[in-house]
This record gives structure tokens, C-alpha cells and sequence, in this order.
């Protein structure tokens, strides 16, 4: 039996880092939504906003996707509602 036969000639290759969170939530058709995000719970709310003015998906989750999320630590999100 050749061993070879069953090896990979070829190492896998590394799989790429991700450097972004999908945060999906609820929504309501006709309403908008903002998100704020913060790294610190004890600083004032609303954090940071990452986004506004995002309409309710019709799928009926609204789904954003943060590329700085895993490049700061711990992050903290903060949706509202507006009409």
C-alpha cells in the first residue's frame, strides 16, 4: 500500500482572521433603527452611533455588520427604535 497515495502534497491554508460581527435583531416593517456601540459600560449611553436611518428589513431581522468589532475588545450595542 502506498502511504503517499493518501497524503495532501500540500499544506491547508491558514484560515483568514475575521475581523467583523454580524448583529442581527427583530424589526417591525416601517419603523428605522439606530445602533450605537460603546466599549465601556459605565461611559455615558449612547455610545458611539455605527449606523442611522436603517430601515426594518421586509425578512423582518435586520442584520449589520460591525468591521471594527473584534479589533477593540469587548463591545457593547445599543438599539433604537424611531417611527
Amino acid at each position: 500500500m502506498q502511504l503517499n497515495r493518501f497524503l495532501s502534497p500540500e499544506r491547508p491554508s491558514p484560515r483568514k482572521a475575521i475581523s467583523y460581527l454580524y448583529i442581527s435583531w427583530p424589526c417591525v416593517n416601517g419603523k428605522i433603527y439606530e445602533v450605537h456601540k460603546s466599549t465601556d459600560l459605565l461611559a455615558p449611553w449612547p455610545g458611539s452611533p455605527i449606523t442611522n436611518n436603517m430601515p426594518a428589513d421586509v425578512s423582518g431581522t435586520n442584520r449589520l455588520r460591525d468591521v471594527n468589532a473584534l479589533n477593540n475588545g469587548a463591545a457593547f450595542y445599543h438599539v433604537e427604535v424611531h417611527q
